[in-house]
């Protein structure tokens, strides 16, 4: 058997459990938990998404794609013989695949409202306030086997979904794509946060203070936190008990999900413990403080220059933009990490990633206009500001846009932190 043939066995697998949930369905018109008419077909789920994805409302022209996008699907459902074409070409459209995905999430969101999930930034904040209280901490990231895991999702996840059509139709992509695409691996990966919610449930939820005690768990630790596949457990006992107590949910949770495995690493206050791209330090007076460690802050600079050698880059595919939109470009890059590191003690290091920045953004600029970095400087500070920064009309109305500088992420820092 080859390995084609491998993919098409597993989705096969799965679709007999799907066929079944779906044979219930149709069998069980009285059931509740059975939505009369499919998400994939209400305009109301496809705005809800478009939002969560893109924190705005959709335009005009958003709105008659998603209009023309379910309207292309009721059609697959009622005309059978053309539902395999009009999915195919619905499969290739990344804003599809992506609503799509989000709204596969929010039918399975509501299934699990006991266990919220945490963003990056709660995951850091929770670790900060808890970890002065711990001696030991097991870190690390939760490993998934993809086939083993895509086959959960298939036979377990999908057909409680309660929306035969909207599974029908994940499983018209798994069918047309298999599990090598990206696009699957994409889709499936969604789902993900769900099951590893049975993860959670072993321990307290990350806001609540009471733990789950009982004959088989008389070993409890002093927190735990899951931010997507990374995770963080706290211990108030000896370094042995830890081992134990790590060793005995491991084989636990090994039972219930298979293709799960921890990669972890157990560590002690007195450690620097690597977390999400920082540095957790815990200090003599049991304070916790995060840091932007040295090889994270090269890869920041990796997209401006060479952090070693101090040379700046130009980016070649932003050249053929206007100078507004490149300046645009690099000032989202800027405020995305002012708002991502915010929380760190040494703050100050993000001024080396601006400055590769402001230099690579002036190469840019000076490759568009095939000219020289210092006769650009002296071209974009050649203002009132004396700041590098470029004028533009607007609704009739002349306004300026600047590049940002590093006191203008530290004031962003400053707002982050005061909410």
């Amino acid at each position: 058997m080859g390995k084609g043939d491998r993919l098409t066995l597993t989705v096969l697998e799965g679709e007999t459990a799907l066929m079944q949930s779906f044979h219930h369905c149709k069998n069980n018109s009285s059931s509740t938990l059975l939505s009369k008419k499919s998400s994939m077909l209400q305009k109301q789920s496809w705005l809800d998404a478009y939002q969560q994805l893109y924190r705005r409302h959709p335009g005009k022209s958003i709105e008659q794609k998603m209009e023309t996008i379910i309207s292309q699907l009721d059609k697959a459902n009622h005309h059978k013989n053309s539902s395999f074409t009009i999915l195919s070409e619905l499969f290739k459209d990344e804003f599809f695949i992506q609503l799509i995905s989000r709204i596969v999430e929010n039918r399975l969101a509501e299934m699990f409202p006991a266990y919220p999930s945490v963003n990056r930034n709660q995951f850091l904040s929770y670790v900060v306030e808890k970890a002065p209280h711990a001696t030991w901490f097991y870190t690390g990231k939760i490993d998934l086997e993809f086939k083993g895991w895509s086959k959960y999702n298939q036979q377990q996840s999908i057909p409680i979904i309660h929306d035969a059509y909207l599974a029908e139709i994940f499983l018209k992509f798994l069918r047309l794509h298999g599990f090598s695409s990206q696009q699957t691996r994409t889709l499936v990966s969604k789902l993900s946060d769900f099951f590893l919610k049975e993860v959670d449930s072993t321990f307290a939820l990350f806001n609540n203070e009471h733990h789950l005690i009982n004959e088989d768990h008389p070993i409890v630790p002093s927190f735990y936190v899951r931010y997507q596949i990374h995770y963080m457990i706290g211990y108030k006992t000896t370094k042995q008990t830890a081992l134990d107590h790590i060793k005995k949910l491991e084989g636990e949770l090994k039972e219930k999900l298979p293709f799960v495995s921890w990669g972890g690493k157990l560590f002690h206050h007195s450690s620097r413990i690597k977390l999400l791209g920082h540095d957790l330090i815990i200090n003599s007076k049991r304070n916790a403080k995060l840091y932007l460690n040295k090889q994270t802050l090269r890869g920041l600079v990796k997209r401006y220059g060479n952090f070693d050698n101090y040379t700046f880059f130009h980016r070649t595919a932003l050249a053929n933009k206007t100078e507004l939109d490149i300046i645009r470009i690099y000032n989202k890059e800027l405020k995305i990490l002012a708002n991502k590191y915010y929380m760190v003690a040494n703050f100050d290091q993000l001024e080396k990633v601006c400055y590769f920045a402001r230099s690579s953004c002036i190469n840019t600029i000076a490759l568009k206009r095939q000219t020289t970095s210092k006769r650009v400087i002296t071209m974009l500070k050649d203002n009132k500001h004396n700041k590098i920064g470029i004028s533009y009309l607007y609704e009739g109305k002349k306004h300026w846009c600047y590049l940002m500088t590093f006191k203008d992420m530290r004031n962003i820092q400053r707002k982050v932190r005061s909410y």
